[in-house]
C-alpha cells in the first residue's frame, strides 16, 4: 500500500486527485481533510481509500491566517498520526517539497518519504511523482483543444484570496464583450461584493455551496475568471476557459494555458482586449456544431 497526503486548498485537493483518478491506481491511500473528501465526491474518485486527518487546512499550511502555535501544534498531530496509522515500510508521498517536508523528513527518517519538486508546471511535477511511484503513466489533455459546444459561459471573479479577484473594471470587460456574442451569462459572487453586475447578467448566484457551483460550471460551455479552484473545475470538465491573473502564477495553471491565460499586472492590462479576441476568435474555429 502507499499513502498520500492532500492537505491544502481545494485546488491542490483537485489537482492531485484527478492525477490519481487518471493513474487508474487502487492500491493508494488518501489522507486528506474535509476540503479533499469535498472534491473527491465532485469528480467522482470513488475507488480509493480515503482517511482524514483534519477539518480543514492545518496551520502549518496557512500561515497568513493561523499562529505559530497552532501550526506546530497541527504539525506534531501529523507526526503522531503518520507514526500510528502507516507502516514505516509503506511509501509515503506529499504534493510538494518545500520546507515543511523537509522538517518532516527530519522526524520521519525511518519512512520513505517523497515529494513533487518545482520544475515543469504544478501538473507535471505532482504527475511525475505518481507515475515513478505508483508505476502508472498518465496522460494530459491539454487546455488549449477544448471545444466549444454551445453559447453559455460561466464566470467566476472570486480567487482563494483577495489580491487574486477580478478587478470591477476587468469583471465589466468580460460581461460586456460576451454579451455582444450573444452569451448567456452565469456569475457566481459567492461573497456578494460584485452585486451591481447582477442586472448585466443573466443568471446571478451568491452564497452557493461547492457542490452547486461545480454544477453550475459543469452544464455551462465556457469559463472565464482568475487563478482558482474553478479554472481547475473547467479542466477537469474539458471546457474551454480564460484565466486573467493579477500575478504570474502561470506554474500553477493546467497543461496547455499558455493561450487561453493572461497575467495583468505590470501594465499588461492594456493586452487583455487583444488576447480576450484571439481566444474568442479560436474557439469559434474549433465551435462544434450539433
Amino acid at each position: 500500500m502507499k499513502h498520500i497526503f492532500l492537505l491544502q486548498a481545494f485546488g491542490d485537493n483537485l489537482i492531485s486527485l484527478t492525477l490519481l483518478r487518471n493513474s487508474h491506481s487502487h492500491e493508494i491511500t488518501v489522507h486528506g481533510t474535509s476540503l479533499t473528501k469535498q472534491i473527491a465526491e465532485i469528480i467522482e474518485v470513488n475507488d480509493v481509500n480515503f482517511k482524514k486527518v483534519y477539518d480543514g487546512i492545518p496551520a502549518f499550511y496557512n500561515f497568513k491566517k493561523e499562529s505559530f502555535m497552532k501550526s506546530v501544534k497541527d504539525f506534531i498531530f501529523l507526526i503522531k498520526y503518520i507514526k500510528v496509522n502507516v507502516p514505516s515500510n509503506e511509501l509515503v508521498f506529499f504534493e510538494k517539497d518545500d520546507f515543511r517536508f523537509k522538517l518532516m523528513k527530519l522526524f520521519l527518517n525511518s519512512y520513505t518519504l517523497k515529494a513533487a519538486s518545482k520544475e515543469i508546471g504544478f501538473y507535471q511535477d505532482r504527475a511525475k511523482v505518481i507515475e515513478r511511484n505508483l508505476g502508472k503513466r498518465i496522460e494530459f489533455a491539454l487546455s488549449k483543444d477544448f471545444k466549444l459546444r454551445g453559447k453559455s459561459v460561466v464566470i467566476n471573479p472570486v480567487g482563494r484570496n483577495e489580491v487574486r479577484h477580478l478587478r470591477k473594471d476587468i469583471l465589466d470587460f468580460l460581461v460586456k464583450r460576451m454579451k455582444n456574442l450573444d452569451f448567456t451569462i452565469s456569475l457566481i459572487d459567492y461573497l456578494g461584493v460584485y452585486s451591481e453586475f447582477e442586472s448585466n447578467v443573466d443568471n446571478y448566484y451568491t452564497k452557493t455551496s461547492l457542490k452547486e457551483a461545480a454544477n453550475i460550471l459543469k452544464n455551462a460551455d465556457v469559463y472565464c475568471g482568475p487563478d482558482s479552484l474553478f479554472i481547475h473545475l473547467a479542466y477537469f470538465y474539458q471546457k474551454p476557459f480564460f484565466c486573467i491573473m493579477n500575478y504570474d502564477s502561470s506554474y500553477f495553471l493546467p497543461p496547455g494555458s499558455e493561450f487561453c491565460s493572461i497575467c495583468i499586472s505590470d501594465g499588461n492590462k492594456k493586452n487583455l482586449p487583444k488576447k480576450f479576441e484571439a481566444w474568442l476568435q479560436d474557439l469559434e474555429k474549433k465551435k462544434v456544431i450539433s
